[in-house]
């Protein structure tokens, strides 16, 4: 391990391992039953819950912990990322919204998927985010 990770907090390392299972979980859904079936699953399993964010620290932190894990996986980028902590956010009583957006790139068009609950934006800026066109898929269950 490189200095950076011995670094790291007790706080940050109970984060990386809870991020770490997650991650794991729903990039091997998407791989067995692609994106929409895992939301799909995933939003059966662990019903939106009616808790009002007010810090969105301890998220902030969580998405840290997802971006460190996805670095070190094959093909793991935003849309695992954003999918997992919508799922984590949902398992905690809140209500988040994942986003996924496009926009026309240089060579081609770019994705993008973040998530937002009550008002604070996860994995993306606002600025960032109005740089995309949503798309109206999925649809929220």
């Amino acid at each position: 391990m490189s200095m950076h990770w011995r670094g790291l907090s007790g706080q940050e390392w109970r984060a990386l391992l809870a991020a770490g299972w997650r991650l794991l979980a729903v990039r091997l859904a998407m791989a067995i039953l692609g994106v929409a079936a895992t939301q799909r699953r995933l939003a059966h399993r662990v019903p939106a819950g009616n808790a009002v964010l007010s810090d969105p620290d301890p998220w902030q932190h969580r998405v840290i912990a997802l971006s460190r894990i996805a670095r070190r996986l094959p093909d793991t980028r935003c849309l695992a990322r954003s999918l997992t902590l919508w799922w984590w956010m949902r398992s905690k009583g809140l209500n988040p919204h994942w986003h996924l957006g496009v926009r026309a790139g240089e060579e081609k068009v770019e994705g993008h998927a973040w998530v937002e609950c009550d008002g604070f934006l996860f994995d993306e800026t606002a600025e960032g985010a109005a740089s995309f066109t949503p798309l109206q898929w999925p649809r929220e269950p």
